[in-house]
């Protein structure tokens, strides 16, 4: 997929981080993390509850931030800027701010606990807000990239019934039977029959084989249905 695929002049494509449903299981993952942290703890048994309070303090209020940040980015980033932007790099810059986020909120509580930065904290915070915030756009992406070949797919079943259907014959047959009705119903009657055995033939798998018997009668019904529009 390039980039021209992965253009974001429609907004649609970007995560709405303004959703409360998207607010919600931020949360929910937020909690869920610091739970998982708080269980790798050393003798978490001892002092589960004070890890898991200190964890989802820290979690919830990177998660939370970041994700009013990409907010805010979302709805004020200009339009121009956003037609320059694939949806990989616009991830890759979500991420930074996320990975921005989670620094800034590491050194604050290392100095609020009177303590020196520890390179081991700082680094294993980021590494995680990488992990996490990477795993979620890579599915982001991925769901996109599906969506968008079941809609491709799904325009070209389209194209592929209208050419089967092939609207010049439907229309022209049924301005012929609108003209015809009032004359002689009951060939009308028969072309109406007519207009239904070819129709439930093209709309047949194109790789079934049929019975030439079958294929020389709806090549005659064919046949009748012209004559009849034609005034043959």
């Amino acid at each position: 997929m390039n980039d021209s695929d992965d253009n974001l002049n429609n907004t649609k494509q970007l995560p709405d981080f303004c959703q409360s449903a998207t607010v919600y299981l931020t949360v929910i993952a937020s909690i869920l993390l610091a739970l998982l942290l708080s269980l790798v703890t050393p003798e978490w048994h001892t002092s589960f509850f004070y890890n898991l309070s200190l964890h989802s303090f820290f979690v919830l209020w990177v998660s939370l931030t970041s994700l009013s940040l990409l907010c805010l980015l979302r709805r004020y980033l200009p339009l121009e800027v956003q037609s320059k932007l694939s949806l990989k790099r616009f991830s890759g810059l979500a991420i930074s701010i996320i990975l921005l986020v989670t620094l800034c909120f590491s050194l604050i509580i290392s100095f609020y606990l009177s303590q020196e930065p520890s390179l081991w904290f700082l680094l294993r915070n980021m590494i995680i807000a990488f992990i996490v915030s990477g795993v979620f756009f890579r599915y982001f992406y991925l769901r996109e990239d599906s969506v968008r070949r079941i809609q491709s797919e799904a325009e070209a079943r389209v194209q592929a019934l209208q050419s089967r259907i092939r609207p010049h014959f439907l229309f022209n047959s049924l301005n012929t039977l609108a003209n015809l009705a009032a004359v002689d119903p009951e060939k009308t009657e028969q072309m109406i029959l007519d207009m239904a055995d070819i129709f439930r033939a093209s709309m047949k798998r194109s790789d079934v084989l049929i019975p030439f018997s079958e294929e020389k009668q709806l090549c005659q019904q064919y046949l009748s249905l012209e004559s009849q529009r034609l005034g043959d």
